[in-house]
Formats: structure tokens, sequence, C-alpha cells
């Protein structure tokens, strides 16, 4: 049974309590919040139900949590920025979803990097991870006039977007944080904007997945592992880059290359 929420703590609530009413064998768990994910694990574990948590950090104390992004993510682009800058000038920042804690590790993560540097956070927006509302909230910024340094991204599809819209007004681009997503390397190959991007890699969602089965299977594993793989820089843009795989790929992925010209063919 797979069941999501879509960023809704009511949805996430019922879908967990469902799912233990079933007295499923495994629970595979990301919560949207430690505040709503702390009662739901309380629960799964009371219920005698082996739970596998997938967040940047846990929410109580489930059998085992594997972790990444979080303020690794957000600091990692920070810290590019502050040294791309030499320590000064104006940014504008677009977080994610308002209320999510991964949001919120990233912002705080990014926050910390930039601390003892003169670099001022001029506008600060929610951009929801989106391509139609980050590009429709940078539109506004670039129409204010207002100067911009370096943005700071959540993630790299509002990356994208704004780099649409600086194209789109003649605007010239300053540096930007991404993520490892091919759909924006290959927009940071043909722009050659300055940038680093982070790593989500999806082979979280394998390592969750062995992880669950090694508990069904009665194996031991470690309380937490945690993903936390250096950023992808300019020189490296052409060993993670793939121009024969369409946009939705993630990078680093641990399926074989025919899966993947198979999944993703462009």
């Amino acid at each position: 049974t797979i069941v999501e929420a879509n960023w809704t703590p009511a949805k996430q609530v019922a879908d967990v309590e469902d799912l233990i009413t079933k007295k499923v064998d495994l629970i595979i768990f990301s919560p949207i919040s430690i505040a709503e994910g702390a009662p739901l694990l309380e629960k799964i574990v009371k219920a005698g139900i082996p739970v596998v948590e997938l967040s940047g950090k846990t929410a109580g104390q489930p059998t085992t949590v594997i972790g990444a992004g979080g303020e690794v993510f957000g600091y990692q682009g920070g810290e590019y920025l502050r040294k791309v800058l030499n320590g000064k000038g104006n940014i504008w920042a677009f977080r994610g979803v308002a209320g999510s804690d991964e949001e919120t590790w990233r912002y705080d993560g990014f926050r910390k990097a930039l601390a003892g540097s003169d670099i001022k956070i001029t506008h600060e927006v929610f951009g929801d991870w989106n391509y139609a509302k980050g590009k429709k909230l940078c539109e506004n910024l670039v129409l204010s006039g207002d100067p911009v340094d370096g943005i700071w991204f959540s993630g790299a599809e509002m990356t994208r977007a704004c780099l649409d819209v600086f194209k789109e007004n003649g605007k010239a681009l300053v540096p930007m944080t991404g993520e490892g997503n091919n759909g924006f390397l290959r927009i940071w190959k043909q722009t050659g904007v300055k940038s680093v991007a982070p790593l989500f890699t999806p082979a979280l969602g394998a390592a969750v997945v062995r992880a669950s089965v090694a508990l069904l299977e009665g194996k031991q594993l470690y309380k937490s592992y945690f993903s936390d793989p250096a950023p992808i820089v300019q020189s490296d843009l052409d060993k993670y880059y793939r121009p024969d795989l369409n946009d939705a790929y993630w990078v680093p992925s641990a399926l074989p290359d025919a899966k993947l010209k198979e999944l993703f063919h462009r």
C-alpha cells in the first residue's frame, strides 16, 4: 500500500492511522514535520509495527532512520554564495513549502552558512518547490528593480524558473544555487550561470526499501544512517549531466544505465 499526503498533515495522520488499523507488517514513514510526526511514530511503535523513517532529523524512536538533505543541503548552497560573493552583497531566498520541517532545516543551514558575513537577505519568499509559483515570484522581484547579487534556492525547480525569468527580461545572471536534477543541470550548462548543486539522491528510496526488507528478514540495522555527499560544482557538471536523458532524471542514481534510458529517454 502506498499513500501520499501531498504536504497535508491531516491527510498524513489519517493515512498512518489507517495503516496501523490494517496491521501492516512494516511502515515506511516520511513525516511532514516533527510536530506531526512524533505522535504518529509513537502510535506505530506502540502498535508493535517496525518503522523505517526517511527524514532529515528523526521525529521520535523509529526502528531505523535514513536521513539526507536538511541543514546540509541548505548550508552547501549558502556556503557557495558566501564564497562566490566574497562575503558581501544582497541575496534573495526562495524557500520551499511553509511548515515543512525539511524546508525549515534547509533554510536554517543556509542562514548558518552566512553567519558572520556582510551578506543581507533582502527578499525571502515561499515558492513551494514549484516551477510556476517560483517563476511568478521571481518575475515580481525582477520587475521591482531591487538589486540582487545572488539567489539561494531550496529546490531546483524554482532555480530553473528564475533563470527563465532573467533570460526573458534580458537581466544579467547572478550566482544561483541549484540541485542535482537533470533539468537544472541542462539549463546550468546552457546558461553558464555560476552555481552549485547539492544532492538529495533518489537512491535514498532504494536504501529505505533495502532497510525495510532487512528488518522483515530479522536482520539487525543501525538506528541511524545519513547521506551527505559533496555538491556538484562547475568542474563536475559534465560528469553528472546526461543530455540523453530527460529533465525528470535525478542524480546520482543506482539504476543500471539501460533502465535509466528506458525510464528517462529524452
